[in-house]
């Protein structure tokens, strides 16, 4: 292989890259989103709970899995499918410039504290 495609084959490879966004200057996760016709997507490096999820999606912002294998991490495009199914990889959303996705807690955290809250006299 040519020396000069050695060098351009990282810049179309599925493995997800750390990189900076050109626009902000934020840190964001760089990739295709599948392996035939991958679109080039920049995600946020926060991952999703499920209520983050849902922001997200509510907002119009893709998610993505981001998925181990062959020693890198790759995007794989969530649909309603897998949003309905238990987790298995960390889910992230796509980056918008200075619009970060709130920190979410998950409902069971909320009720854990409220729990916590009633046995504890405050004296």
């Amino acid at each position: 292989m040519p020396a000069w495609m050695r060098q351009r084959v990282g810049d179309f490879d599925r493995a997800v890259q750390l990189r900076t966004c050109p626009r902000c200057d934020a840190k964001i996760l760089h990739g295709l989103d599948s392996d035939r016709a991958g679109v080039p997507v920049r995600c946020d490096l926060t991952p999703l709970d499920e209520v983050g999820e849902a922001i997200a999606v509510i907002t119009n912002r893709a998610t993505y899995d981001l998925i181990p294998g062959r020693g890198r991490r790759e995007l794989e495009p969530r649909s309603a499918w897998h949003i309905s199914r238990p987790r298995r990889y960390p889910v992230i959303a796509i980056h918008k410039c200075g619009q970060p996705l709130p920190e979410t807690k998950t409902f069971d955290e909320i009720e854990g504290k409220r729990k916590a809250d009633e046995e504890a006299p405050p004296f």
